[in-house]
């Protein structure tokens, strides 16, 4: 098929051997060295030493890849995400599937198969090898380190009486009305399972289409012996891959008896899925307590259809890759049910629990009470009593468990005997009815109440009419105004209008009460004005949008909160509670018109705030073309000062304090201060940049107005600012060309200005333009190697690029940036200013791009007209009383001189010669401070003057 073809390519290329049948990863990750968490690299959660995650773009072919120049870190090894010849046995199982289903199974499979977990030898933390594969190789889309996982087990108390949380859960009551079905599965993917467990054995699945132990893939599924369990860690350990059995750990075994244990059989427990069986995936090698394999594991269980699929692990790090393996895994039929964590952390989750789609379970004792370790809020579903939980050992005996380890399997195992009894039902609706009849336990918890879900109610479940009732999932906050226009930004002070969408998976609703709270975290970052709103009807199978509630941010601050919406009928019958997080006051806005769209920053960053993540914002989008500038950011300087927020190496500088965000009433302007620079390079400046528009409503060329203030009480020399743009056309911005831009130049118009563009054959043409609103002035266009600035750019670097004209250009085509300022020659007194606009974006071809320019550079002619010009360079007083300076124009200028109260003292006509100078006898003044008006034409400027004694 195209798709595995496409990978094997991939292998090829990378110097992989392909082997006729990929059994187990040759890649030992359990190998490898673990990297505790570090915020220096941005690393929230372990990570493994030498191992990337990369996902490859779609619009590279095969005859791309096997011509394309080799990655630039050295490979040792890359092994597929999604083996092609697993996803070869999915679409030839012969589970029945309409159209749309497939459809919808091979959407999610498809950024799965261009994704590879690949081994690296360079000596380099992953996070930097990361980055320079996104910027150094045309087909790689994402590059991300590879987390690994921990098991959410806690110490617990082993006298608590064994399994009473049957009873919590109204388990008995369930299994008189259904017993489960031993045709559904459940995928144990953790740390092993001792398969010949007394109560184990007899729950097992078997995968028929396999002979146990011959050493052959029978099934063509792409696994060998994988009969009653598969061993990711079989290259680690020296064990078969058909061995799921982990002696030196027994987390895997302790969470398979809570769901599956055999019941009934009149020896040890009752597992909660009853009839249902279970199958085991070893995800983590002998002897190292954590989760290696387990995204490999979901794909696997997937991929062999199992119903419900147990994660009693996780890790705080957000994966875009991995989501994408929760979509395949939902798209597929199977639910996964996930640890949500034991950090108490009530605006943050813990994944896979987090991840759309996905059910995450906390945890609670027998008694109804939260766990003080157990997750809450965000990330989290349901909850389960697994505290104390009665289970299988490793060892063949019995033992006590907990933590939300064992609260997961709870829900897992009750999920499986949904699936069985209501086999009409698909994942999300499985996961919508067991939230929707869980129990309130808030009393129980009346510190925690606001952020918890319902727990579990086994019998609730299974006895409900799924379509009586809604069943609402994949919660999304939606902000709007008064006339329910979406809103990107706001201030505090504002009224904003919340609105929860959310989809209906199950039956229809009507004469609803909806009811939204702050919840945790930032509580009081806001005032919610609503809290209350009626809903005459939620219909059936449809996304709705719930609300709306006014609320108020009190103050400015980008710490989350969490939103809690309840949903009720007047009956008390029907009752569902979401959770969604909410950031007060973005640090971000998009500017758009028919054609383009791009994102600044309010501390100085251009595309993206959160370079590398590139997470908050949208970059440049010009027509359909998305991710033309990759990242961006100001800098500035005076002598050999620089202050930044330009990319550096694992991420960008933050040298600029917020006076003002780009948030209204002024959404179009923004004001900056290099207040948290390091002293030793702090200059003093105040830096307004105020958004003019595009040139045209069908351009996609932005204008910036861009004012530097001396707002130190010393003089600054040459001082400047530039802004830094990496523009990527086409995949990786590899073959792209830099120059300067001289046909964009108008020589007939007197101000300072320059022009930089980036080509490549076939794309759209993107660049910038500076024009000098004040003089002197030197235009800054510089073209450079993109990988410069995710280098050594340090701020010696960024000073040669702001004092070195149009003189660095790069000679040869690949993946380049651009740098676009100006620098004010002479000296810039305290309080003076210099302004000059910025026009960037992107055209069908240069040529156009050209003479959008050419209107900028009109523009900015205007703007000199009509604007404040710069203070002149010189305005001294010289015994015995003459004024002498320089001034922007020659000609007759008008002075007016007024005295500290305001009193106009003289008013008198000037002459500037062409050179810009002028000399006048002023009468006798006092010493003292006077304030000075010059005017010429529309033009004026006003300064303060000092005469000594």
């Amino acid at each position: 098929m195209p798709k595995a073809i496409w990978l094997t390519a991939v292998l090829l290329h990378a110097g992989v051997v392909v082997g006729a049948t990929l059994t187990v990863s040759s890649i030992p990750l359990a190998q490898k060295p673990v990297l505790q968490p570090d915020p220096a690299y941005g690393r929230s959660g372990p990570v493994l030493w030498g191992v990337l995650l990369v996902r490859f773009r779609p619009e590279h072919t095969p005859w791309q890849l096997l011509g394309m120049e080799m990655l630039p870190v050295q490979v040792l090894r890359v092994e597929p995400l999604l083996p092609p010849q697993l996803w070869q046995f999915l679409q030839t199982r012969s589970t029945p599937q309409n159209a749309a289903r497939r459809a919808a199974i091979a959407a999610a499979a498809e950024p799965l198969l261009r994704t590879v977990v690949l081994e690296y030898a360079d000596p380099l933390p992953p996070e930097q090898v990361a980055q320079r594969l996104r910027k150094g190789c045309p087909a790689v889309e994402v590059a991300e380190p590879y987390p690994i996982a921990l098991p959410c087990q806690q110490p617990n108390d082993p006298l608590l009486p064994r399994q009473q949380l049957l009873r919590t859960i109204a388990a008995l009551q369930a299994w008189e009305l259904f017993q489960g079905d031993s045709t559904v599965v459940i995928g144990i993917v953790d740390t092993g399972v001792f398969p010949t467990h007394e109560d184990l054995q007899g729950s097992l699945h078997h995968n028929r289409g396999e002979i146990p132990f011959n050493g052959i893939d029978d099934d063509g599924n792409g696994y060998v012996d994988d009969f009653f369990g598969y061993n990711f860690t079989a290259a680690e350990d020296g064990t078969s891959p058909g061995d799921p059995y982990n002696p030196g750990e027994g987390h895997g075994t302790a969470v398979a008896g809570i769901a599956a244990a055999t019941t009934n059989n009149g020896i040890g427990i009752a597992g909660i899925g009853y009839r249902c069986r279970f199958f085991p995936v070893k995800a983590s090698p002998v002897g190292v307590p954590a989760i290696y394999y387990g995204y490999q594991g979901i794909l696997y269980c997937a991929a062999m259809g199992f119903a419900v699929i147990n994660c009693s692990w996780g890790s705080p790090t957000y994966s875009c890759i991995q989501q994408s393996v929760i979509d395949f895994a939902l798209a597929s039929g199977s639910l996964v049910v996930a640890a949500a964590g034991n950090t108490p952390v009530a605006t943050s989750a813990w994944y896979p629990a987090g991840y759309a789609g996905a059910l995450g379970v906390g945890n609670t004792t027998p008694e109804d009470r939260l766990l003080p370790y157990s997750a809450r809020g965000l990330g989290v579903g349901i909850l389960a009593p697994g505290e104390g939980a009665w289970t299988t050992d490793n060892g063949g005996g019995y033992t006590t468990f907990g933590g939300t380890s064992a609260a997961a399997p709870v829900v897992a195992g009750a999920a499986a005997l949904l699936r069985a009894y209501r086999r009409e039902l698909g994942p999300l609706q499985v996961l919508a009815l067991l939230r929707r009849t869980a129990e309130d336990i808030g009393a129980e918890n009346p510190e925690d109440a606001d952020a918890l879900p319902g727990r579990l109610n086994l019998w609730m479940a299974l006895a409900s009419d799924p379509l009586e009732m809604p069943g609402l999932v994949l919660p999304q906050l939606v902000v709007t105004n008064a006339a329910g226009t979406p809103l990107q930004r706001w201030s505090t002070g504002d009224t904003l209008w919340l609105w929860v969408q959310v989809r209906n998976v199950l039956g229809s609703g009507s004469a609803l009460q909806a009811r939204l709270r702050a919840a945790a975290g930032a509580a009081d970052a806001i005032e919610l004005l609503d809290t209350l709103r009626e809903l005459p009807l939620l219909p059936a199978n449809s996304t709705s949008w719930i609300g709306p509630f006014r609320a108020l941010p009190r103050y400015q601050t980008t710490e989350p909160l969490l939103l809690r919406l309840e949903c009720r009928d007047s009956t008390g019958w029907y009752r569902d509670a979401l959770f969604v997080r909410f950031v007060p006051v973005p640090n971000f806005t998009t500017f758009s018109n028919a054609v383009a769209q791009f994102s600044i920053a309010d501390d100085g960053a251009l595309g993206f705030a959160d370079f590398p993540d590139n997470t908050l914002g949208i970059g440049f989008r010009y027509r359909d073309a998305c991710g033309l500038l990759y990242s961006g950011g100001l800098f500035a300087g005076s002598g050999s000062r620089i202050v930044s927020a330009a990319p550096s190496l694992f991420g960008r500088d933050s040298d600029f304090a917020v006076l003002k965000p780009f948030a209204p009433p002024d959404a179009t302007h923004n004001v900056l201060s290099d207040a948290n620079a390091p002293e030793s390079y702090r200059i003093g400046l105040r830096l307004e940049q105020r958004f003019l528009g595009f040139i045209a409503e069908s351009s996609a060329v932005a204008r910036l107005l861009i004012t530097l203030e001396n707002a130190s009480a010393s003089t600054l020399p040459d001082l400047g600012a530039a802004y830094f743009m990496d523009w990527d056309l086409g995949a990786g911005g590899r073959a792209n060309s830099a120059r300067l831009f001289t046909e964009a130049l108008q020589p007939e118009i007197a101000l300072p200005h320059c022009a930089e563009v980036i080509e490549r054959e076939g794309y759209p043409s993107v660049g910038a333009c500076v024009v000098a609103l004040d003089t002197p002035a030197a235009p800054q266009c510089a073209g450079l190697a993109a990988g410069v600035f995710y280098g050594d750019a340090d701020r010696v670097q960024k000073q040669r690029l702001l004092t070195a004209g149009t003189t660095v250009q790069p000679t040869d085509s690949g993946d380049v940036a651009l740098v676009a300022g100006m620098r004010f020659a002479g000296e810039l007194h305290p309080g003076q200013r210099r302004r000059f606009l910025l026009c960037f974006g992107a055209a069908e071809s240069s040529a156009a791009l050209s003479a959008l320019f050419h209107q900028c550079i009109a523009d900015a002619r205007a703007l000199a007209v009509e604007a404040l010009p710069a203070a002149p360079v010189l305005l001294r007083w010289q015994p015995p009383g003459i004024l002498t300076g320089m001034l922007p124009q020659p000609g007759e200028w008008r002075l007016e001189l007024w005295d500290i109260l305001g009193r106009a003292l003289l008013t008198a006509t000037l002459t500037v010669a062409p050179d810009g100078r002028f000399q006048l006898p002023l009468p006798s003044l006092p010493a003292g401070i006077y304030a000075v008006q010059l005017s010429h034409h529309r033009s004026r400027f006003r300064t303060v003057l000092a005469l000594p004694p």
